[in-house]
């Protein structure tokens, strides 16, 4: 059985996560630049986090973080929604850019600092 405390920190941090994306995700301009900024920023956070469980052994931490925080924070589905009104107006250019930056900018945002800190933890 899950533990309650568990379930009930994860559930604030995704609140909390939420709330974020929420002010975050008003910035918008010729593309949704707030939802990218939550995914890019949850990425970032993952990878940082990720590099630190290597040297700590936190799983509560982690599973807050990880899933609440950090699942709270990112969207998919805007990022979906809002390529799917692109697609629906016929801006196609804005519908592949909005969907690779917002693929690739947090990928990045992951992978290079994992890199770059894997190296410094080993």
């Amino acid at each position: 059985m899950l533990d309650p405390v568990l379930l009930l920190a994860i559930a604030l941090a995704g609140g909390l996560g939420a709330v974020i994306r929420l002010f975050v995700g008003s910035w918008k301009g010729h593309l949704p630049w707030g939802i990218l900024l939550a995914n890019t920023l949850a990425g970032l956070i993952l990878a940082i986090l990720q590099v630190i469980s290597l040297q700590i052994d936190d799983s509560f931490l982690f599973a807050v973080v990880f899933v609440g925080l950090c699942g709270g924070l990112s969207t998919y589905s805007s990022v979906a929604a809002d390529t799917g009104n692109y697609l629906k107006d016929r801006a196609y250019g804005k519908a592949v850019a909005n969907l690779a930056a917002n693929l690739g900018i947090p990928l990045v945002a992951y992978l290079l600092p994992v890199a770059l800190l894997a190296n410094l933890v080993n």
